[in-house]
């Protein structure tokens, strides 16, 4: 990618250490042989040392050419969530999750303080009831449930999302939308849960037509009013109201979609509207329009590169543009193109953007977008797992050839998945291993590696 443009001592203590040509006192000849000896060493050094650092500069700008980066701290790494709490090893084996329901979590959850799960479930009963829950990501086991009263159970097209006031979330927060019929006004719920025991803080049900979203300790209330939106900032507990903004111009803006039309990304309120997106600051609601482009999710994020917003474009190629956008000023500081789909999604930690295509590893420089490494990769295939990190490598789910099995065939054994990993330093692959009986794909849920499958959910070692 390309970045776009933005006192001399003594001899004798400049020889150091001990002395042992030191000569008695008043043996004069030996002295000056001595001091001869001396005087021509220091005028090698005095004249080799440019060669010896020059040498030196050469060696490091090679490996730096080359690639090169330092090992990162894995350890310190593995304090971020979304990063794997452990290194991960072949061979793998699977113990599977307790329960049934909880599988539901793993699409709306969130990670609380305590590396437990949080996430909506239910709605398939007929009375539509759904509940927040939580449950402990090494075995499925669920801890706690609590209802969402203020939904009552209408029946329709659904739309779920769920967040935290921090990450890790001691609050959990979920919304459901729905609207009955189609083109008919939508109905928002939202419930806000304690996430050490499950206790309600808030439950209640939205205006007609208004959204909401959460970032931080502020409810974001969200309404279509004349081509544009307005935001409202509230406490999450108290529901005083904080600070108002108006977004104007949006070209898709429909007030009856089904949908969350502002979401929070990295700490930010952002507004999408086709090709185009504007952040808000959660605090006080000051918004900055960013250059062309939609603000894509990036997990794990360990906020070592706040001031960058990676955005998608689509410009009518495969892939579209990668581009870096400072969020408090909206200028483009990097764009190169995507290549091919970014399905796996991102990773940032400690200033590097890791990310995958349908052929390649990949690691940017996530405030130049210059290219630290590519590594050649097996395809994917149907598979659309994330990319995981342990802090030492790139986990990527692969295929060999690029399939999967048709319904009720049987899966071919040259075929199977398998999980291969990149070193995250410098992108060689180091190993590969065959995914447990029944996983097709892993996420990093926790801090602990899941396998998912057509069995369920399970806990990979």
């Amino acid at each position: 990618m390309t970045e776009v443009e933005l006192d001399e001592g003594s001899e004798d203590a400049a020889v150091g250490g001990p002395r042992p040509d030191r000569v008695p006192d008043g043996d004069a000849e030996q002295a000056d042989a001595v001091a001869a000896r001396r005087a021509a060493l220091l005028r090698v050094l005095r004249r080799g040392w440019p060669v010896a650092v020059l040498v030196l500069l050469a060696v490091a700008t090679w490996r730096t050419a080359d690639g090169y980066r330092p090992a990162p701290d894995a350890a310190a790494l593995r304090t971020t969530p979304g990063v794997l709490g452990a290194a991960v090893e072949p061979p793998l084996t699977a113990e599977p999750w307790v329960g049934g329901a909880s599988v539901d979590v793993l699409w709306s959850g969130v990670v609380t303080a305590d590396g437990r799960l949080a996430g909506l479930v239910g709605g398939d009963d007929e009375a539509g009831t759904r509940s927040v829950v939580l449950v402990d990501p090494r075995t499925g086991a669920e801890v706690w449930r609590t209802p969402v009263a203020s939904h009552d159970g209408a029946q329709g097209s659904v739309a779920t999302t769920c967040s935290g006031d921090r990450d890790p979330a001691r609050v959990v927060w979920c919304a459901v939308a729905t609207a009955p019929s189609e083109g008919a006004a939508v109905t928002t719920s939202v419930t806000a849960v304690d996430a050490g025991t499950g206790k309600p803080v808030v439950d209640r049900v939205l205006p007609s037509g208004t959204s909401a979203v959460v970032a931080g300790d502020t409810l974001v209330l969200v309404a279509a009013e004349a081509g544009g939106l307005e935001l409202v900032g509230t406490g999450l507990a108290d529901g005083a109201e904080r600070w108002t903004t108006r977004v104007d111009g949006l070209r898709r803006l429909d007030r009856n979609a089904l949908g969350f039309p502002v979401t929070a990304v990295r700490g930010h309120l952002l507004v999408r509207d086709g090709n185009r997106s504007w952040s808000v600051d959660p605090v006080d609601g000051r918004g900055t329009a960013l250059t062309s482009g939609v603000p894509t999710a990036i997990e794990p994020d360990d906020g070592s590169v706040p001031e960058v917003e990676v955005l998608t474009m689509d410009d009518g190629t495969p892939g579209g543009r990668l581009r870096g956008v400072d969020g408090r000023t909206g200028d483009l500081l990097w764009d190169g193109p995507a290549r091919e789909d970014l399905s796996g999604g991102l990773m940032l930690l400690d200033g590097v953007l890791y990310g995958a295509d349908g052929t390649s590893v990949w690691a940017v420089d996530a405030r130049t977008g210059a290219d630290l490494w590519r590594t050649p990769a097996a395809t994917t295939g149907a598979l659309r797992a994330p990319l995981v990190t342990d802090g030492e490598v790139v986990l990527r789910t692969e295929s060999p050839t690029g399939t999967e099995p048709a319904a009720g065939d049987t899966a071919d054994p040259d075929d199977a998945p398998v999980l291969a990993a990149y070193r995250l330093r410098d992108g060689a692959r180091v190993w590969e291993a065959p995914l447990p009986d029944g996983v097709q794909e892993v996420r990093a849920t926790g801090g602990v590696l899941l396998g998912l499958g057509g069995t369920g959910v399970a806990t990979l070692g």
